[in-house]
């Protein structure tokens, strides 16, 4: 029959009409319930993930980002993360048999995600992974009443991979507490040698306390003090390594820290400090005296920072100071 001669015909015809009835079923679809993806990173400032007990916050500061603690972020997994948050794609909605539960379960186990410019949200949704109907992964719009089918345009991997509210994730090898901040104010408590705890606070003009004995000392070195204080401000570990075992963190902020170091920068942010030795397997040194702690390294936290910091005794040293460090010899 002389039908089947144009069967190519009848193709592109039975095609444009489903494409058709596509597009019209997308257009009853409001646009803020697909509003996941957001070509201007650049005027992204802030993003939180929150999953369950864990949450991140990165946040923009000058040409990078930074993690809680002032962790700074690999510009690589921070790129890729932006890249992807531009190519999120949406694809059919959940079918309706199974929306409630969807969506149900994306709230209870799902993670979180706003993104913000300066104080203002401008995307704020749940992703979740899934093995339903094969979606992969499942996206809900807060305030929305359909989830969607998510996809990262131009990744063969699973949506949901890219978001992830563990910070270790996303922590560098960096880690800047004050970020250049100027301090105004800090105590340092040297443990192991009370005495020789201090105290500095620079308004209205730079002076120098013993934290034990509360009294004021003079004269001291001030050119010390500045170099102490410089340091502190601008000090960046490279971390050597971290400890994420919740039994290992514990013991160790449990047991008895070296140093503690409370500071406020003249912005009003506060960052607490605290070192603790690392214990190894006794050996005697070349003089044969027993040596019980780690020599080159030393145990690290920030503020309530549930990951310990390895770093290089080197790299610490110069706020490690006590009392002895500024008066003239």
């Amino acid at each position: 029959m002389k039908i089947f001669r144009y069967w190519w015909f009848f193709a592109l015809v039975a095609i444009a009409v489903s494409l058709l009835f596509f597009r019209m079923g997308n257009g009853t679809v409001s646009r803020t319930e697909r509003a996941f993806a957001i070509s201007d990173t650049a005027a992204i400032t802030k993003i939180t993930m929150a999953s369950g007990s864990q949450s991140v916050a990165l946040e923009r500061v000058g040409n990078q980002w930074l993690s809680q603690q002032n962790s700074s972020i690999s510009h690589k997994v921070m790129a890729t993360f932006l890249v992807a948050l531009s190519r999120i794609e949406t694809g059919a909605p959940v079918p309706s048999v199974v929306a409630d539960s969807i969506i149900s379960t994306i709230y209870s186990a799902g993670t979180q995600v706003k993104l913000y410019s300066g104080s203002r949200v401008i995307r704020s949704f749940r992703v979740m992974a899934t093995s339903m109907l094969y979606m992969g992964t499942i996206g809900l719009v807060d305030g929305a009443k359909r989830p969607f089918a998510l996809r990262v345009a131009g990744s063969k991997g699973i949506a949901a991979d890219f978001f992830i509210a563990n910070p270790s994730f996303w922590r560098g090898n960096t880690l800047a507490p004050f970020n250049g901040e100027p301090v105004a104010k800090v105590d340092v408590d040297v443990i192991r040698n009370p005495e020789m705890s201090f105290s500095v606070v620079t308004q209205p003009n730079i002076a120098l306390r013993n934290l034990y004995h509360n009294t004021a000392v003079a004269p001291f070195d001030t050119l010390a003090v500045k170099r102490f204080l410089k340091a502190l401000a601008d000090i960046t570990l490279e971390r050597f390594e971290f400890e994420t075992d919740a039994q290992t963190v514990a013991a160790v902020k449990l047991s008895e820290p070296e140093h503690m170091l409370n500071a406020q920068t003249t912005a009003g942010r506060m960052v607490t400090i605290r070192t603790y030795p690392i214990p190894v397997d006794e050996y005697l040194d070349e003089f044969g005296r027993p040596v019980k702690f780690d020599l080159d390294r030393i145990y690290v936290s920030v503020n309530a920072d549930s990951t310990l910091y390895i770093v290089r005794y080197v790299a610490i040293h110069p706020i490690l100071k006590d009392l002895s460090a500024f008066i003239p010899k």
